[in-house]
């Protein structure tokens, strides 16, 4: 059955509208995550400045002038310091058994981590469209209940619709859990060792 315009469109807009929240949840658990750890530490966490970011009830002042201090200018700016150094230097072939065993291993990790990442991006995608489904059958059995006459039967229905429903909720919550913790905690790992990496490519 193909849908009517006016459908499409409704549905590319829930579907953007789901993708934005998506992002947005995602960033906010991101900033949670690091502000527990900024608090965790024993001297950051009476830092001036981060007390009065929580506890400031003003408006935050919008960020400028931030191309600057992106990932990716530090990045080429690395870059750039890396490649003056080696015109003044040279590298020395030789073999460095512990640095080569450590590399190894952080390369390991880093696809091992990439594996785990993916896997519980499928999980709470395969948890969120089975709450989708869940939710569904609890629509399904609510309208049952109300076009069966007989009472029993509609009442049974009736029990089963709501027990769905919180079935529904706990999917979604697992989901949720999945997604915006464990895969973003795995994430952050990622990003940790990908730091590593660059460290021991400006080894000289």
């Amino acid at each position: 059955m193909t849908s009517t315009p006016s459908t499409e469109s409704a549905n590319g807009s829930s579907a953007a509208g789901s993708v934005q929240s998506q992002f947005v949840e995602r960033r906010r658990a991101a900033l949670e995550r690091f502000l527990n750890r900024v608090a965790q530490h024993p001297v950051l966490c009476i830092d001036p400045d981060f007390r009065e970011f929580l506890e400031s009830d003003t408006e935050l002042p919008k960020a400028t002038s931030t191309s600057a201090l992106s990932g990716a200018g530090v990045l080429r700016l690395f870059n750039k310091v890396g490649e003056t150094v080696n015109k003044i230097t040279y590298r020395m072939d030789e073999s460095d058994p512990w640095f080569e065993e450590r590399s190894a291993r952080v390369e390991a990790l880093e696809a091992c981590l990439r594996r785990l990442y993916g896997a519980c991006e499928a999980l709470a995608g395969e948890r969120r469209e089975l709450s989708a489904r869940t939710h569904e059958a609890a629509r399904a059995c609510a309208a049952l209940s109300g076009a069966d006459p007989h009472a029993p039967l509609s009442r049974a229905l009736s029990h089963t619709a709501d027990l769905h429903e919180k079935i529904e909720h706990l999917r979604l919550e697992q989901s949720n859990t999945d997604f915006y913790v464990l895969a973003e905690h795995v994430k952050d790992y990622l990003g940790l060792i990908g730091a590593i990496k660059d460290v021991f490519h400006e080894r000289v």
